[in-house]
């Protein structure tokens, strides 16, 4: 019987192979587009899941009394405090990311990103299996350093690394004690370095104090500890000591497992993802899916007269319907399994593109096998039950007698479901509108400096201590119109404070700052709302002078700001100037207030300091050439590198940019699977109708009536589709636009472009078989079937 079934399906499909073939190429996009959604979603949701004792890992997270902000930066001291006071504790570890500095072996010499200060009990609550070196105490001695198997390899070739001795940034001297294992590419955490404290606390003692909040503190609690108990005696603690009688906080145990797709917490060194973008890709993978099953389903019942006798001759014969519905269920599943076997080939294809997209390292492995066997079973069930039951159905005697009757009962639920695809279709349209609109407005949004043809290199060594002949001899260069230095990236303040003044309300408030040379607001073209920027001509400005931007002067609610006197944590002077707001962090945040002040202590940037070069944009790699010329003339043993300030900025959109391309190409993939399926069913809807067409023709009906005729019915469903998806779409991107604190104006226009994509889309599709159908001689219509 199995045999005969499997004939039967054979004969089946070769006898309708154009609707067979439309049925797999939909089903086969459908899977591996799911496929590959879901490969990422469980990529993204496996983070941290590799360490043993997970569930009894936690981040501390501040948040100040009336502020909704939370953040992982704890004061250096909190971490013995909670060793020794809270026995629940049994490992507690404070995690200090470096900035961006060079390590020196021989004539090897790299900038390292992922390089961090840990404390011994680090290697205890984390799994990162140490391979080579002391395994039991990695981290004992001031000079120890922790390195990865990859950073070994960089430095060491395969030489053994264990006591050899890394240069930090021409200043200290580290000796490798442990090589650990590779990082997982899953985990929050991709350190590459590993350093004790004890070194730089010796060099910076204000970083290790009640006051100081700059450290995340990981803790690892007994089994079945009450958390909320832990987090008020931590709160306890700190508050305690806390040096600001108005600052009071509450204290947040952050899961391990939440700390990956918790992307909104300040001051966290976590390799974040999005919540929200997770559940964005599960809607469009499932809508995808759903739109290919759809398909399968809409075909199949509108073909399904094609079986009615079929289905009544055998149940004459004495067939029951449980054994019509195994038969039917069964030519199902070989359709799935077929389309599955082309949908591991899209795959293969197609995941190159997709990690690029998501920069990933996806593959088809035994960890995708299961989400895959998954959607192959949801689709062979979801898409083939239905038409089994429904064929099945079929009464003998309506069956044999009028199978065109009792198929067209079901043109309702047909409707329905294709008003069901094309709503997700342009629902994807528009969000893909929406979502490229919003991207257009933050590249072409004024920012209030120039972002353009400036780049900036590390001011590093004796490049800091002589900026000044740095600067001139830069200037010669006829490429270059302005350079300057500052404490730290544009993008990124390093510091802030308390801030009082005369006249205040408060205790004082905490603004960021940063300190430039006073040709930075020429460099970057900051524009002056009042009084002066920085200049040589006053001695005081070094040391005494500030310039605010106007988000600092309303925030301070200051009316005359000029002249005014006001201290901060190292200065008290006179507000000299008010420059205009610049958008130098993401249109995700409001403006920030931010005070300025001018360089004083060249050697002071070292660490986290730029050189800003503006350059006219002509003869970009000579002009590299120069400047790297330079940089060997001052810091020979360490590596040059450059940086263009617009990349920098774009970075901070790197979610935003993914999520473009990605409604861009599911969109093109929903409308194509749909249109596929469109064109199937007015394929087998026309054949339905070809006497009728026949009939018409004779009686004087012309080819653009009958074509209106066959459209019409379509054409009501793509516009019942776009009047359900725009109610959800406006709902839909407007939360997502809430994430930004400077967003387009929603209009009508997308959802307009939308619909009208969607409906020529269709229109051509079912008129070009209409078309086709109308100009056929009547005589040949006539003696159809």
């Amino acid at each position: 019987m199995l045999r005969n079934y499997f004939l039967m399906a054979i004969r089946v499909f070769k006898k309708h192979k154009a609707i067979t073939a439309i049925n797999i190429i939909g089903l086969a996009g459908g899977i591996a587009c799911a496929t590959m959604i879901f490969m990422w979603v469980n990529d993204e949701l496996s983070f941290d899941s590799f360490h043993q004792n997970k569930d009894q890992i936690y981040k501390i997270l501040l948040q100040r009394k009336g502020t909704d902000e939370r953040t992982a930066a704890t004061p250096g001291l909190l971490a013995a405090a909670i060793k020794s006071e809270i026995p629940e504790v049994r490992y507690v570890a404070r995690v200090l990311r470096n900035h961006r500095n060079p390590f020196v072996y021989e004539d090897k010499a790299f900038y390292e990103d992922q390089s961090y200060c840990v404390d011994s009990d680090f290697f205890k609550i984390f799994n990162f299996p140490i391979v080579q070196g002391n395994s039991a105490t990695p981290i004992e001695k001031m000079d120890d350093l922790v390195i990865s198997e990859e950073t070994a390899k960089k430095y060491f070739g395969n030489e053994n690394p264990v006591g050899k001795t890394l240069k930090w940034n021409n200043w200290n001297e580290y000796h490798v004690s442990a090589v650990m294992k590779n990082v997982p590419a899953n985990s929050h955490l991709q350190i590459q370095l590993a350093e004790s404290h004890a070194l730089t606390e010796k060099f910076w003692t204000d970083g290790y104090s009640w006051t100081n909040y700059v450290h995340e503190t990981y803790i690892l609690v007994e089994k079945n500890s009450n958390v909320r108990a832990i987090e008020k005696k931590i709160e306890t603690i700190l508050n305690q000591h806390s040096k600001h009688a108005d600052w009071y906080f509450d204290v947040h145990l952050q899961p391990l497992s939440d700390i990956h797709l918790n992307d909104n917490i300040s001051g966290s060194s976590a390799v974040t993802g999005n919540r929200k973008y997770v559940t964005i890709l599960l809607i469009i993978a499932a809508g995808i899916l759903l739109i290919a099953c759809v398909n399968f389903i809409n075909i199949s019942t509108a073909n399904s007269m094609s079986r009615a006798k079929e289905v009544g001759i055998r149940k004459v014969f004495g067939s029951s319907r449980s054994n019509l519905i195994f038969q039917f269920v069964g030519e199902f599943a070989l359709l799935t399994f077929v389309a599955a076997l082309i949908a591991v080939s899209i795959i293969e294809s197609a995941l190159p593109f997709f990690n690029q997209l998501t920069e990933k390292t996806l593959s088809l492995d035994i960890h995708s096998l299961i989400p895959f066997l998954m959607i192959i079973v949801f689709t062979a069930v979801f898409a083939g039950s239905y038409p089994a039951f429904y064929l099945s159905a079929f009464p003998p005697g309506v069956a044999l007698k009028n199978a065109r009757g009792f198929a067209q009962r079901r043109t309702a639920l047909r409707s329905i479901l294709v008003i069901f695809q094309f709503s997700i279709s342009v629902l994807l349209i528009i969000c893909t509108f929406v979502v490229n609109e919003q991207l257009s407005y933050i590249q072409n949004k004024k920012l209030g400096f120039d972002k353009d043809n400036i780049l900036y290199i590390p001011a590093k060594s004796r490049l800091a201590e002589n900026y000044e002949s740095v600067r001139n001899r830069l200037l010669q260069n006829p490429e270059i119109s302005g350079v300057s230095m500052q404490e730290s990236v544009p993008t990124t303040t390093i510091n802030g404070g308390w801030v009082r003044w005369q006249g205040q309300t408060t205790q004082g408030l905490v603004v960021r700052n940063t300190k430039v040379t006073p040709e930075y607001f020429s460099t970057m073209n900051i524009g002056l709302k009042e009084g002066r920027y920085f200049s040589k001509e006053f001695s005081t400005d070094k040391d005494a002078s500030f310039i605010l931007n106007e988000a600092a002067v309303e925030y301070l609610g200051l009316t005359s700001p000029l002249g005014m006197e006001i201290s901060t944590f190292d200065r008290v002077g006179k507000i000299v100037g008010v420059v205009e707001n610049s958008h130098f962090k993401s249109l995700h945040n409001k403006i920030e207030p931010l005070i300025f002040m001018e360089l004083s202590d060249y050697t002071s940037v070292d660490l986290f300091g730029v050189v800003l070069i503006k350059f006219s944009g002509g003869n970009v790699p000579s002009l590299l050439s120069s400047i790297k010329n330079l940089w060997g003339e001052f810091n020979p043993t360490l590596p040059f590198e450059y940086h263009f300030l617009d990349q920098t900025i774009d970075q901070q959109y790197v979610f935003e940019r993914r999520l473009g391309s990605i409604f861009t190409w599911f969109s093109l993939l929903a409308i194509g699977i749909s249109v596929s399926g469109l064109l199937g069913l007015a394929v087998l809807l026309i054949q339905q109708r070809t006497k009728e067409i026949g009939v018409r023709k004779v009686l004087g009906a012309s080819v653009a009536e009958v074509v209106l005729l066959l459209s019409k019915e379509f054409i009501v469903w793509v516009i019942i589709a776009n009047i359900i998806a725009w109610p959800i779409a406006w709902y839909g991107v407007n939360k997502w636009l809430e994430d930004f604190a400077y967003r387009i104006d929603l209009t009508v226009w997308p959802f307009v472009l939308a619909g009208m994509s969607a409906l020529a889309t269709a229109i051509v599709t079912v008129s070009f078989q209409a078309i086709k159908a109308a100009s056929a001689n009547p005589v040949e219509s006539l003696r159809y079937e």
